[in-house]
């Protein structure tokens, strides 16, 4: 960290500050500093788009734990919320530029086997870049709502993800996958839905004969 520190006094430029802030930031992390975490951060400028995206994923990943055992969730939170602010997006017409090229390279093809036009593959990455800006948004998300169950505070969770929801379409991957969690969040505590089988195993009858007691219940499948 010290080398770090003075490195940044010499004048470095954009990127190189950057990477010395990210050696620091992985440091004190490994070190459980949370506390330096958090000093640290609202000094790092992510100089281009994959630089803040790379900030985003740090700060999910590691660092919201470290400073969440050290300063508590409400910090970690808004350690998450400053790297989103700095997070650059690409747009899903320019990630379908970047990415046509290598992508038809690789001749792909339709499920009817079919090759791909020129069209239909940048109608995919496209979508494939929608995703991706979704997937840095949903990761947030997810992590806050994380932390949030994690300090028994489950309604503040529950409006996290369900604000990420909000104008999203129900049937992309991220917004299933919020709603899903949504689901797993509230589910908790309800009376348990009656069980349909087709066949029969022992005595067992129905969930209702069991009421009042602790049941477990192993979910198998057989392919």
């Amino acid at each position: 960290c010290d080398l770090c520190e003075r490195f940044l006094t010499s004048n470095p430029s954009a990127e190189q500050r950057f990477a010395a802030q990210m050696l620091m930031l992985g440091s004190c992390n490994t070190l459980g500093e949370g506390d330096m975490i958090a000093s640290v951060l609202p000094s790092v400028s992510a100089p281009s788009l994959a630089t803040s995206q790379t900030l985003l994923r740090n700060v999910v990943s590691a660092y919201s734990d470290t400073i969440a055992e050290d300063m508590g969730v409400d910090a970690a939170i808004k350690a998450i919320d400053n790297a989103l602010a700095q997070v650059q997006y690409e747009s899903p017409r320019d990630y379908a530029m970047r990415m046509f090229d290598s992508t038809k390279a690789r001749a792909p093809k339709n499920a009817d086997g079919t090759p791909m036009s020129n069209r239909q593959i940048m109608a995919s990455l496209r979508t494939n870049g929608e995703t991706v800006n979704a997937g840095l948004l949903y990761t947030a998300a997810d992590k806050k709502s994380g932390l949030l169950k994690g300090a028994g505070r489950k309604d503040e969770a529950l409006k996290v993800l369900k604000a990420f929801l909000a104008g999203r379409d129900p049937s992309s991957t991220y917004a299933r996958r919020a709603k899903s969690a949504v689901t797993q969040a509230e589910i908790v505590g309800q009376p348990a839905v009656a069980l349909n089988f087709e066949r029969q195993y022992g005595e067992f009858k129905s969930l209702e004969d069991w009421r009042g007691k602790v049941v477990i219940i192993d979910f198998t499948a057989h392919w």
